[in-house]
């Protein structure tokens, strides 16, 4: 059963517009957390670009494996470790 509220996520200035691999450390412990949760989770603090703000933005959230969480957002995929995350555009697919 999902629980009541939702769950924030700091995308910690995440350009959704670039598919490289940004150095992001906090992101991957936040998406552990909400995992564990169990509410709608909402990540804030994104760009599309230079000073183009993207938040706040409804983050769809699965484990990948033991390393890898993703996290979907319309047609972007966020892929996130302890480390860096990269951004990938689902309709180019």
């Amino acid at each position: 059963m999902m629980k009541g509220g939702y769950f924030m996520v700091d995308l910690d200035g995440l350009n959704l517009a670039s598919s490289s691999s940004q150095s992001k450390t906090g992101i991957y412990p936040q998406l552990v957390t909400a995992l564990a949760q169990n509410k709608p989770v909402m990540g804030y603090g994104a760009t599309h670009g230079s000073d183009k703000p993207a938040t706040p933005a409804p983050l769809t959230i699965y484990r990948y494996n033991s390393t890898t969480i993703y996290a979907f957002t319309g047609v972007l995929k966020l892929s996130a470790t302890a480390s860096a995350v990269t951004v990938s555009d689902l309709t180019s697919a």
